[in-house]
């Protein structure tokens, strides 16, 4: 028996086990996320002994990722997610961790540049009342559009930030079968997942008040500009309005990167297609054709999203 084994397994599931920013947590909501941890982690098929690093704030998330990987029969590295990413990244290379568990924002930072990276909302699937399946990576894949969202909303405060979207993929886990597909994406319906979290985080925190009620009138108006976005997704008045300029980085964080890179690059620094041919070394049509499959894509994200808000107002 181990650490995570002694203090689990006798555990009242109504006990509380853990209280963070976000509120109080269960031992049934740990026995949960311990285990849905520990399959993501069975996945990787590593080694007995292997390294896992958790590069995470703290909080519930980062609790059940610890114990599952000590329940795993694995060594957890904990590395401070103060560090600046070419840090962590050197202490990771370092240590020769075998697989890594980051939170919202630090795969946002980290994506790409460690091993076997796996978000602090784990991988499982849970089968919808419909009878589809739908895993809870799926659901971790939306974590740059929900991060970017709860930024601005929070007065872009990064660590406020952090408990925010770990609260919304936590409220998502447990209530995973209340999401129908058949109304909307699932980014739509973690962006209105993510708001009613906003304010249980402002307000345990004491700063809910005037600025949520400014944020609801904000988000009404975001609402009917996005509804009414028609064929060329990227308008004038869209990008140039103070109110929805930072909102428009929201959709563009959650966009691929080379549709991201040709959208700022046209709309932003206002390159022509000449200028981008160049600079990526193609033809001016391939450049045109680029732009406008980014476009699309854009709008989607960007409706979707407005649909999020307008449901929320309505």
């Amino acid at each position: 028996m181990n650490v995570a084994d002694y203090l689990l397994r006798n555990a009242a599931n109504d006990a509380t086990a853990v209280v963070d920013a976000t509120g109080r947590h269960t031992y049934g909501d740990l026995k949960d996320l311990v285990a849905a941890h520990s399959a993501a982690l069975a996945d990787l098929r590593l080694r007995p002994s292997a390294r896992v690093a958790v590069v995470a704030p703290n909080g519930f998330g980062w609790v059940g990722a610890y114990l599952a990987i000590l329940a795993s029969g694995m060594v957890a590295v904990p590395v401070p997610n103060t560090l600046t990413p070419e840090e962590i990244a050197a202490r990771l290379r370092w240590i020769g961790a075998d697989a890594t568990i980051l939170g919202a924002r630090e795969v946002k930072q980290l994506n790409g540049r460690v091993p076997h990276a796996l978000p602090l909302v784990p991988e499982r699937a849970s089968r919808l009342d419909n009878g589809a399946a739908v895993s809870y990576h799926e659901v971790g894949g939306d974590a740059d559009a929900v991060y970017a969202f709860a930024y601005y909303r929070v007065g872009k405060d990064p660590d406020l930030a952090s408990d925010v979207v770990q609260e919304t993929f936590l409220t998502a886990l447990r209530r995973i079968t209340e999401y129908d597909a058949g109304r909307g994406p699932m980014v739509a319906w973690l962006i209105c997942t993510c708001r009613n979290c906003t304010r249980k985080v402002l307000r345990e925190k004491g700063r809910l008040g005037a600025t949520i009620d400014s944020q609801d009138g904000h988000d009404a108006r975001l609402a009917e500009t996005w509804r009414t976005v028609a064929a060329a997704p990227l308008p004038e008045e869209i990008v140039g309005r103070q109110e929805t300029q930072d909102l428009v980085g929201l959709t563009l964080a959650n966009m691929p990167d080379n549709y991201r890179q040709v959208l700022r690059e046209h709309y932003f620094e206002r390159r022509s297609l000449h200028e981008l041919a160049n600079t990526h070394q193609t033809t001016e049509g391939a450049i045109k054709s680029l732009l406008h499959r980014a476009r699309l894509a854009f709008k989607t994200g960007f409706l979707a999203i407005a649909d999020a808000l307008r449901v929320e107002n309505r």
